[in-house]
């Protein structure tokens, strides 16, 4: 079990959890009536809101029938404590987006919600579908996965638009920086977990680095996947102080996804096009998640081929990623100049960087970097059917 970082005491008590998923259907019921006021717009987004709560609620009883919840004292861990600040700290920049964008007042709001509900969802089907295990499980025996919660968050954010009448473009564009925010605070939480951990690092690599990704064995329990992922392996003893150091490649996103929230804030305010900021970000994830799968060594993910070296990956998944951009998105470019360098980076960065890896050991492309990159392909192509903004609309204010 992780070190907790504090326990809140709580009653000890045993609850069928059939009864809990009809209480929290209650719940959410009463929430529909009572918040269903203003506009009928808004109204009915959140009816619908509270109906999603419903049926969640009572298909989780259904499903957890018989089983008893036994509630106690509650102990909160680095990674729930990080997704939860992620969790504030995105919903308060997407309310600030949301404003300055001139986006109904509660949108925002609603859109977090739902947001949140579709990556829980589209996270834990994605998990469940590359490891085979049950999307049901309890939370503490799961798992979630950042592809699938990218997918589900953005379907739940397009079902949002919807109920309230606005484009999607309009709102993904608001959520974009709030996201790539959340999920940086997010992976450090993953980082102090020792979970989503890489390769051993090389004995040459710097000192700082091999600290970074020197994960200690915990006080209670057998300690963190990536020291256990070593024992199992027979690379340390069960009894070691910690595992042997590794790329601590959830930093490395948490570097990805911090410089993602300035790229997307700057695409917001310069774009001629709604949707360009969203579409930017999982451009930009594509082409980091597909390089850093290289350097990935947890269980649970998925292979599903071919099986090619690091070299071949990196020109297969970048060189796509750079010809869907020169033939979608580029030609919003007004410079033919601009145009010329941007066509030369985007096509030249899949053959550099295959020089610059090598050929290394061939590997199976996983089932993330197939997602990520057919995702940042289809939006790259699909750039030109973005809504223009009007000639005379004036770009969002940053918020930020």
């Amino acid at each position: 079990m992780p070190p907790a970082l504090l326990e809140v005491a709580l009653p000890a008590a045993r609850v069928p959890a059939d009864a809990l998923g009809l209480g929290s259907a209650a719940m959410c019921a009463i929430a529909g009536v009572r918040t269903a006021r203003g506009l009928p717009g808004e109204a009915v987004g959140r009816r619908a809101l509270a109906l999603v709560g419903v049926v969640i609620s009572v298909g989780v009883g259904l499903a957890l029938r018989g089983r008893v919840v036994e509630l106690g004292p509650v102990r909160v861990h680095a990674w729930g404590a990080a997704a939860a600040l992620g969790l504030v700290v995105g919903w308060w920049l997407t309310q600030r987006l949301a404003r300055h964008a001139g986006l109904p007042a509660s949108l925002g709001a609603r859109a977090c919600v739902a947001v949140a509900l579709g990556a829980l969802v589209g996270g834990r089907l994605a998990h469940a579908a590359a490891t085979g295990g049950g999307a049901l499980a309890p939370p503490g025996a799961g798992g979630l996965s950042l592809v699938g919660a990218l997918v589900g968050g953005t379907a739940g954010a397009a079902v949002a638009a919807h109920l309230a009448r606005v484009h999607p473009a309009r709102l993904l564009d608001a959520l974009a920086p709030g996201a790539a925010l959340a999920i940086a605070v997010g992976r450090v939480g993953c980082w102090l977990h020792g979970c989503d951990f890489g390769a051993r690092l090389p004995a040459e690599a710097p000192a700082w680095l091999a600290r970074l990704g020197a994960f200690a064995r915990w006080p209670e329990g057998d300690g963190p996947p990536a020291f256990v992922a070593q024992v199992e392996l027979g690379l340390v003893s069960p009894t070691a102080a910690a595992a042997l150091p590794v790329h601590p490649t959830q930093l490395y996103e948490v570097v990805v996804w911090a410089a993602l929230v300035g790229v997307v804030a700057a695409v917001r305010t310069r774009a001629t096009r709604d949707g360009a900021a969203w579409a930017s970000l999982v451009v930009g994830y594509a082409l980091a998640r597909s390089a850093l799968e290289l350097l990935r060594a947890d269980a649970g993910r998925a292979a599903l081929g071919p099986a090619l070296g690091p070299a071949m990956t990196l020109f297969a998944c970048w060189g796509a990623l750079g010809a869907a951009l020169v033939v979608g998105a580029l030609p919003d470019l007004r410079s033919a100049r601009a145009r010329g360098a941007a066509a030369a980076a985007a096509l030249g960065v899949g053959p550099a960087a295959a020089a610059l890896v090598g050929p290394g050991h061939a590997a199976p492309i996983t089932a993330d970097q197939w997602v990520v990159v057919l995702a940042g392909v289809g939006v790259a192509l699909g750039w030109s059917w973005l809504p223009r903004r009007s000639a005379g609309e004036p770009a969002p204010d940053p918020g930020v």
